[in-house]
C-alpha cells in the first residue's frame, strides 16, 4: 500500500458514516455510537497498515439497515465501499499474498502495472485493442477487490498501483 493510498478517500468514507448515522433517531444512539466507533477503528487500522476489522462494521451496517431509520441505500453504498477494502489487508504482513486473476487480461494488466508502478485506464487501452474502457475498469476494480492492486483517486484522474 502506498504511503497515502487514498487517505482522503478513507477519511471521506468515515465522514460519510458519521453523516448517515447522524440521521438516527434518539433510540438509535447506542447503535450510532457502535457504528462510529467501529468505523474509527477501521480507519485507524488502515492508517497503521494493520488488518482492518471490517466484518464488525459491515455487520453493524446490516443491523442498522434493518432498523429502517434512514434510507437503506445509504448502507448499501457504505457496505460496497468498505467491502472494496477487504482485500487490501487480507493476511499478515509476513505471508506473501497470492494474486488471483479471473482471466488472462487481468494477469496482463497486473504485470503491466507491476512494471510501470502506476497507471491510468487511458494508458492501458493501447495494450488491449478491441477491449472497452468499461471492461478494463471492471478488471481493475476486481483486482482492487482481491487486494492485488489499489485505486488512487476518482474520476478521470484515477490511477492504479500494485499493493
Amino acid at each position: 500500500m502506498s504511503k497515502d493510498l487514498d487517505l482522503e478517500y478513507f477519511l471521506k468514507l468515515t465522514l460519510a458514516v458519521y453523516r448517515v448515522t447522524a440521521r438516527f433517531p434518539k433510540e438509535g444512539r447506542d447503535l450510532q455510537e457502535q457504528i462510529r466507533e467501529s468505523a474509527n477503528k477501521v480507519l485507524a487500522d488502515l492508517l497503521l497498515h494493520q488488518s482492518a476489522r471490517l466484518n464488525d462494521l459491515l455487520e453493524l451496517f446490516q443491523v442498522a439497515a434493518e432498523k429502517d431509520w434512514v434510507d437503506p441505500r445509504n448502507f448499501l453504498v457504505l457496505r460496497k465501499e468498505y467491502g472494496k477494502m477487504q482485500g487490501l489487508f487480507s493476511g499478515s504482513k509476513d505471508k506473501p499474498k497470492t494474486t488471483k486473476f479471473n482471466n488472462g487480461r487481468q494477469k496482463s494488466i497486473y504485470h503491466i502495472l507491476k512494471d510501470r508502478k502506476k497507471i491510468q485506464v487511458k494508458e492501458l487501452m493501447p495494450s488491449f485493442p478491441g477491449i472497452s474502457r468499461r471492461t478494463l475498469i471492471r478488471d481493475l476494480e476486481e483486482l482492487c477487490q482481491t487486494g492485488s492492486i489499489a485505486r488512487n483517486g476518482n474520476g478521470a484522474g484515477t490511477s492504479y498501483i500494485v499493493t
